[in-house]
């Protein structure tokens, strides 16, 4: 006797040349994690979605009250496809990648941009500072990710004044017989010229890897030790530059500095819908600084409802941190608390993230 389901390599599949049975479908799901599909009666996809309990979370598709971009997409359910997998985590890949590859008309779509950059200290006697979009090198040290390239340039500029960090390519560096005007004008020490010593200038990049991770009052301490020596020496010049260096920094850190802990790390994820269009804002604080700001503004597939905003921002962290770490807070713009949400980011960061 032919059944409304069958099993076909981990899948259960719903037969086309039957009505759709949700009854029937949801008493043969497992209490286990995985991904499920939604198909229309020409087989184009729909929607494809990942679950920890694929029972409880398909079950909430075919309930009476369901949000009116939800109830489009149900009432054209023909069929339906789960695969079960290992853990939520094998769920949260296999779901993107499908999303990715297969386009489903229901799904919020983030188009894959240009990585994020990051500011980049090579390794070696006088190591440079170089603005750096690209896979990671453990020979190097990269600090970032920063969420827009004027962000990440802005930091490096002032990485130049303070630290005086050179930033011309190797191959400049070690054929140069005089200084070039960077050090002219107080954006770099010379090392090309053996202005500075490199224990000196390992000082200075010793103190610019303290900043960028946001340990500045640590650097404000050095700093001022440091003018404190120089006057005692009687070098007034020398003082004179770290006083400068102070006041630098001491603005910077007053611009950008936010009311928490000063080397607290977090993303602030905003979602608005309006008029249409969907955008989520997402700012990155780093070591108590605002690094800045990045608006996104997503597919929401074939047709013409506007999504809840905890889908947009379910479908944005689970694009957005497939690329990289999770904050230790994440602050986001629901009322309410989340427990999808927050079980989404726990999973991606196989730790307890506080939301």
């Amino acid at each position: 006797m032919e059944t409304a389901l069958k099993e076909t390599e981990g899948k259960l599949v719903n037969l086309p040349d039957k009505k759709f049975d949700s009854a029937e479908f949801l008493k043969n799901l497992p209490h286990l994690p995985g991904v499920y599909r939604y198909f229309d009666k020409d087989g184009n996809l729909l929607y494809v979605g990942k679950a920890r309990d694929l029972k409880r979370r398909v079950s909430s598709y075919f309930q009476k009250t369901l949000a009116p971009r939800t109830k489009l997409m149900v009432d054209q359910i023909a069929s339906a496809q789960i695969t079960v997998v290992n853990s939520e985590a094998e769920a949260l890949i296999l779901e993107s990648n499908l999303i990715k590859t297969q386009d489903p008309r229901f799904n919020i779509l983030f188009r894959d941009d240009k990585s994020y950059p990051y500011l980049k200290l090579s390794s070696g006697e006088y190591p440079r500072l170089s603005y750096y979009r690209g896979a990671l090198d453990k020979r190097n040290s990269y600090f970032g990710p920063y969420p827009n390239a004027n962000a990440a340039k802005d930091t490096m500029l002032l990485l130049q004044k303070v630290f005086q960090l050179r930033t011309c390519e190797t191959s400049v560096f070690n054929n140069r017989s005089r200084p070039c005007l960077l050090y002219q004008i107080g954006r770099c020490s010379g090392g090309c010229c053996k202005k500075v010593s490199p224990e000196e200038y390992g000082k200075s990049v010793d103190l610019a890897k303290e900043f960028l991770r946001g340990y500045s009052q640590k650097v404000q301490e050095d700093l001022t030790r440091r003018m404190n020596e120089y006057s005692q020496k009687l070098d007034f010049e020398r003082a004179a530059v770290m006083r400068d260096h102070l006041a630098a920094i001491s603005n910077v850190i007053h611009q950008q500095s936010m009311e928490a802990a000063p080397d607290a790390n977090a993303d602030i994820i905003a979602a608005v819908a309006a008029q249409g269009e969907v955008c989520v804002n997402l700012a990155m604080v780093r070591g108590g600084r605002h690094l800045g700001d990045k608006a996104s503004f997503p597919s929401l597939g074939r047709n013409a409802e506007l999504p809840e905003l905890e889908e947009v921002l379910e479908a944005f962290i689970t694009h957005h941190y497939t690329q990289m770490d999770v904050p230790p807070v994440v602050i986001i713009n629901l009322e309410e608390r989340s427990p999808r949400i927050e079980e989404l980011l726990n999973t991606i960061a196989g730790k307890k993230v506080s939301v």
